[in-house]
């Protein structure tokens, strides 16, 4: 079984959601084995959409966020009092070569679980639009259209 949690901060992404140039999104990706038997050779793909870039959190540069951040709006306080804002690239690295991140397992014992999590980072928009995520996993001699969750969201500028 495949579940999939992208989420901005602590808010959860449903599909249709509007998201924003510069948001950091968290894709969280847990496979079970709800069979009798273990699986084995599973590669799960995650795939980078056009419209955002991998990213990986650097832990050493979180030092540096108060000088280095984004904010999303001209207002940065939202109507319950949060603040929007988001960290920078020092805080976190892009890398625009990775257009899918993979993740292989070897054996997956029955009703064992693996989670697995990824960044990647809005890129800036000049006009409105939609892109579509795509995660799926493969098991080695088996189609993998039917262990696919794809979610399509509007980026905002």
């Amino acid at each position: 079984m495949l579940n999939t949690r992208s989420s901005i901060g602590s808010n959860t992404l449903k599909d249709g959601d509007t998201i924003h140039s510069n948001e950091i999104i968290n894709n969280q990706i847990t496979i079970t084995n709800t069979t009798n038997n273990p699986i084995e050779n599973i590669k799960v793909l995650g795939y980078i959409p056009e419209g955002m870039t991998f990213v990986k959190y650097d832990e050493e540069a979180f030092g540096y966020w108060e000088d280095t951040y984004t904010f999303l709006t001209d207002d940065p306080e939202t109507s319950d009092g949060s603040i929007l804002w988001q960290d920078d690239d020092w805080q976190y690295p892009a890398d625009e070569t990775v257009k899918t991140k993979e993740f292989t397992i070897e054996t997956l014992k029955s009703g064992e679980s693996q989670t697995f999590n990824y960044e990647t980072k809005v890129n800036k928009v000049d006009k409105e639009k939609e892109l579509e995520t795509k995660i799926e996993f493969q098991i080695k001699d088996k189609d993998a259209t039917e262990y696919r969750n794809i979610s399509t969201y509007t980026i905002k500028k």
